[in-house]
């Protein structure tokens, strides 16, 4: 589901900023694996800072299931019930505001953030695997990549 809406999206740009230039179906197949990882990469990352925050964008208010809120959901001890409960409808948003710091907690304990991460990571690599294959001048290819890794976190 990530990948068609987020890849998709950076698989346009991707496709836009080469529409001038004549690209071979190897160095196309190349790009559109970038974008497509690139879009899992953004989205994951988003949905990561999305969870942490309690304002009214929290993907947990608005019973979002994004891939760290999944992860929670799928947890087999159940730990923290109050959120199965909220997503289910049994519980108000109210009485689910009034444990927010309990919830915040559990998020941060429980390892699903750095679940997600991981996810975001091994997308991050591919997309810059999915660069350094491309054919072009090192340069630019390089400046692309340091600005990738300041957006999507990581190392040079």
């Amino acid at each position: 589901m990530v990948l068609r809406k987020s890849g998709s999206l950076f698989r346009l740009a991707c496709r836009l900023g080469a529409s001038g230039c004549k690209v071979d179906g190897e160095t196309a197949r190349l790009l559109d694996e970038m974008a497509d990882a690139l879009g899992v990469a953004a989205q994951i990352g988003n949905d990561v800072s999305d969870v942490l925050r309690f304002d009214l964008k929290n993907d947990l208010l608005q019973r979002k299931k994004t891939l760290p809120v999944l992860y929670m959901l799928s947890d087999p001890e159940d730990r923290f019930p109050p959120l199965r409960s909220y997503y289910e409808g049994e519980a108000s948003l109210a009485l689910f505001l009034s444990r927010k710091q309990e919830c915040l907690n559990y998020i941060r304990e429980s390892g699903r953030v750095e679940y997600a991460e991981a996810i975001q990571s091994i997308y991050r690599n591919r997309a810059l695997k999915a660069l350094s294959e491309l054919p072009g001048d090192p340069y630019p290819k390089q400046q692309l990549r340091e600005r990738l890794l300041l957006s999507l976190g990581g190392s040079l």
